[in-house]
């Protein structure tokens, strides 16, 4: 999936999909890596962990986070090129396998789970 969004819509939004290396860079001007008119490539993916180590053992910076009023958990970072922010997205239960987000009983409390590295 290709997002193509306005760029400067709103600070929400800026916050929302920035990366770990945007800094104080405006990459949603016109002519700059990133442009506003390709906002993100979106992509479906297994395999968490693996992907997590990979980008962790190459350096590549990310932020991750679970996505708003979904079962996805999100992995973001930008492509070294261009700039396209690449936005990673997994099935919410493989984030609660290992930890990163807690799961939920039908009482709605939230049950940490601990991570096979932990035990």
């Amino acid at each position: 999936m290709l997002h193509i969004g306005k760029a400067r819509h709103s600070e929400h939004q800026n916050t929302y999909l920035k990366t770990p290396t945007d800094g104080e860079n405006d990459y949603a001007a016109a002519g700059t890596m990133g442009s506003g008119r390709i906002d993100r490539l979106c992509l479906n993916c297994d395999g968490l962990s693996e992907f997590i180590d990979r980008l962790t053992c190459n350096g590549v910076p990310f932020s991750e986070r679970k996505a708003h009023n979904s079962h996805l958990y999100q992995l973001f970072m930008r492509e070294p090129i261009n700039g396209i922010k690449v936005e990673l997205n997994f099935s919410w239960e493989e984030a609660v396998q290992m930890g990163r987000v807690p799961s939920y009983t039908d009482e709605g409390e939230n049950l940490k789970v601990s991570s096979p590295a932990s035990k």
